[in-house]
């Protein structure tokens, strides 16, 4: 089982058993009106605006989605293969993708093919929120309200979770790079200096932040770049306080968008949320009193999950070993695994209590133990920690597809006594009733 957090800066990789394996950015250099593959992951990072005419970095995910199909598929293919050495290269692993939670229907089939593509025996999907409340150690199974703030390169989602699925959620396409484009603009108005994307998030590492509290000090940093007047090198000192009004804008809309899905979100859960705390997670959450800063706006508790920028890979990776038995909820939009064809999954009916044909009630729901430390201590122990987990089949993004066909021509591909899979039986039911029925 492989989990691949397929983002927009950083694509990070979970192996079963292993961890987390891999983190390089998301980045494949290839000569200019080819695809012919010069460097991927760091070794291309480090050309970016440093390329010959002859060669371009470029950056094939952009805003959480896939900007370029061909690309993105060989940098996946890299780094899949970077993962897996030995005879496990000769192995079709199920590999389960995070994707943000307000992506259309064409952008997952995208994903779904990719992963198809660089040999992975089955594709599944999971919406970022959802994962990495799972990576975080919070118990979405249970029928409390948990609300997750995930920021990272490209996208913000922030969804409230509840029964193992997203009861309101919301995305937006305000996080890492738009704050880097900010300091980017910043710098560039006020000493007319112009700096590149490297740059501008070395700054955002080194002195960002969301506010400057009375206790801290301020942090200066020299910053290089070009001139705009006279076209030379110059360098001029940026202050932490430059860039938390550099960033003002930025987060005022992440800001509006936790608020947005407070007031829609039902107010039981709402409620849940305010004894629970707000968690965050994604690279954006390490920005610098950021935690504090929503706090104030929300006048709810707000932590840091534990380990953010492995939040989600880690979720996603754990995701990925869970029973696919249990029903998807009718108001949730989430569903479970696809099979090789990428066929519809389809939701149990209403009140079956998630249970299966021919499967007991106590396998609907398997316990896995994880363990995480909160940083509000405040909070209760029946706070948003937990050791259970709830089925893929309640995370996992519908993975669409071709349906089989049906009738009797598919009775020599799935014998009548053998189902494809527990979560198939009825497509086996149906095409065995349809052969008896054959003249």
């Amino acid at each position: 089982m492989i989990g691949v957090d397929l983002g927009t800066t950083t694509v990070r990789i979970h192996v079963k058993g292993k961890g987390v394996v891999l983190r390089e950015p998301a980045v494949i250099a290839v000569t200019r009106g080819t695809t012919d593959i010069k460097a991927v992951g760091e070794e291309a990072y480090r050309m970016l605006g440093r390329t010959p005419g002859n060669i371009t970095a470029v950056r094939p995910m952009a805003d959480g989605v896939i900007a370029d199909y061909t690309l993105t598929e060989r940098m996946l293919k890299a780094f899949i293969h970077k993962v897996l050495t030995g005879p496990a290269r000769f192995l079709r692993p199920t590999i389960m993708v995070c994707i943000p939670s307000g992506i259309t229907e064409v952008e997952k089939r995208a994903v779904v093919q990719a992963v198809h593509e660089i040999g992975a025996r089955k594709a599944l999907l999971i919406e970022e929120p959802v994962a990495g409340a799972i990576g975080a150690g919070i118990d979405i199974a249970e029928p409390v309200g948990s609300m997750v703030v995930d920021i990272g390169g490209g996208t913000t989602d922030v969804a409230m979770i509840s029964m193992g699925g997203i009861v309101v959620s919301t995305s937006l396409r305000v996080a890492g790079n738009v704050f880097d484009r900010d300091i980017m603009a910043y710098v560039k108005a006020k000493h007319n200096l112009l700096i590149g994307d490297r740059t501008a998030e070395e700054i955002k590492r080194t002195i960002g932040g969301a506010l400057v509290l009375p206790t801290d000090e301020v942090i200066h940093m020299e910053v290089r770049g070009r001139d705009l007047i006279d076209g030379l090198p110059k360098t001029v000192e940026v202050n932490s306080e430059d860039v938390v009004a550099a960033l003002r804008a930025s987060l005022d809309k992440v800001a509006s968008a936790v608020r947005q899905v407070l007031e829609q979100s039902p107010p039981e859960l709402v409620s849940d949320v305010i004894e629970r705390g707000i968690v965050l997670t994604g690279g954006g959450a390490q920005l610098r009193g950021l935690d504090v800063y929503l706090q104030r706006i929300t006048n709810i508790p707000v932590a840091i999950a534990p380990d953010p920028e492995d939040c989600v890979v880690i979720g996603t990776s754990r995701a990925s070993t869970w029973p696919t038995c249990c029903r998807t909820p009718a108001t949730a939009t989430t569903a479970s695994e696809a099979p090789d064809r990428g066929e519809l999954a389809r939701p149990g009916p209403a009140g079956d209590g998630g249970a299966v044909r021919g499967r007991p009630a106590s396998a609907r729901r398997q316990p896995m133990p994880t363990s995480c430390s909160s940083k509000v201590s405040a909070w209760p122990a029946s706070g948003w920690l937990a050791s259970s987990v709830t089925p893929a089949s309640r995370l996992s993004t519908t993975v669409t597809g071709t349906a089989p066909p049906s009738g009797p021509r598919m009775c020599s591909r799935v014998p009548t006594s053998t189902s494809r899979s527990s979560g198939n039986c009825s497509l086996g039911t149906s095409m065995s009733s349809s052969s008896r029925r054959a003249p």
